[in-house]
């Protein structure tokens, strides 16, 4: 159990990078999705168990979010790059790789699916920038719910909820670097591509 949160955590920690993506693009339609999903769900029933003390509440939250996550993330993918669909699950993390790295993909016939993909990129990345006063919000609950458990004496939750604080002013602090790093990379990947079409 302690390995796997240790893992979430680094992948959780370098949302920036393809780790977690590539594992949500790799797999199928739908089991890609569900283990992104099932990592936020380990995390959700985590905090179930630390706060509430029950292990069969910590699980099925989990296991609920899991689902639901999964399922909205498999159709939201669906939907933002049709062409993904078409491609293998191989060409689909080359894809991918590339575009999160601005590099060259090997395959010159995927140059299309990297401009493609790129575009996808660069419009979230937008989005996000324009949105990003939307990362107050959970901030601002996670820090109400933090010093409401410390002043009412109630250890475990409020360290649970202290801890999803500090990850959520990390989150903020690197939204800038990150957003940029992602344009800039989708950018140059969809140059590289554009070349060899």
């Amino acid at each position: 159990m302690g390995r796997c949160l240790l893992k979430g955590w680094r992948l959780f920690a370098r949302y920036d990078g393809v780790d977690v993506l590539k594992r949500f693009w790799e797999g199928s339609w739908l089991a890609g999705p569900l283990t992104y999903g099932l990592w936020v769900g380990l995390v959700v029933g985590a905090g179930q168990w630390a706060v509430f003390g029950s292990a069969a509440q910590g699980i099925g939250t989990g296991l609920f979010t899991a689902v639901v996550l999964g399922g909205f993330m498999a159709r939201w993918r669906r939907r933002v790059w049709p062409r993904g669909g078409q491609l293998s699950s191989s060409d689909r993390a080359a894809v991918v790789r590339a575009v999160r790295h601005g590099e060259r993909v090997p395959d010159p016939r995927l140059g299309p699916d990297v401009l493609a993909y790129a575009s996808v990129v660069g419009d979230a990345a937008e989005r996000s920038w324009r949105d990003r006063w939307v990362l107050w919000l959970p901030l601002a609950m996670t820090s109400g719910c933090a010093a409401y458990a410390t002043l009412t004496g109630q250890v475990r939750s409020a360290a649970y909820w202290w801890v999803l604080t500090a990850a959520c002013l990390a989150a903020r602090w690197r939204m800038p670097q990150v957003l940029e790093q992602r344009r800039s990379n989708a950018a140059e990947a969809a140059r590289q591509a554009g070349q060899h079409i």
